[in-house]
């Protein structure tokens, strides 16, 4: 089960205790195997997700609590924020956008 969380900035409320129970049941399992932190696209959003109260620190809960077994981020186009991702060890997986036919650049 692969779940991408977008709304990265506040902190991921469904994973503290009892609010994502709803969100379970509507996925129909007790678990998610891969949990991201979707479109974390520019250096702004990325401290947003790692500060204290992030998402990434309610994600982190969530999977002491045994609710999620990997959590991941997925970026467009920043390297910076890419390599950030990267050399901060906190994600066990990153999916950036890549396409030959994307008209726009990598910055």
């Amino acid at each position: 089960m692969l779940y991408r969380y977008q709304n990265h900035v506040s902190r991921c409320q469904w994973c503290d205790a009892g609010s994502g129970d709803k969100a379970f049941r509507n996925l129909q399992t007790d678990r998610i195997d891969v949990y991201q932190l979707h479109t974390v696209s520019d250096g702004e959003t990325y401290k947003k997700v790692m500060a204290p109260g992030g998402a990434l620190e309610g994600a982190k809960k969530a999977k002491s609590q045994g609710k999620i077994d990997h959590i991941g981020i997925t970026i467009h186009r920043d390297l910076k924020t890419m390599k950030a991702a990267i050399e901060s060890g906190e994600f066990e997986t990153i999916m950036v956008a890549y396409s030959p036919l994307d008209q726009e650049g990598v910055t």
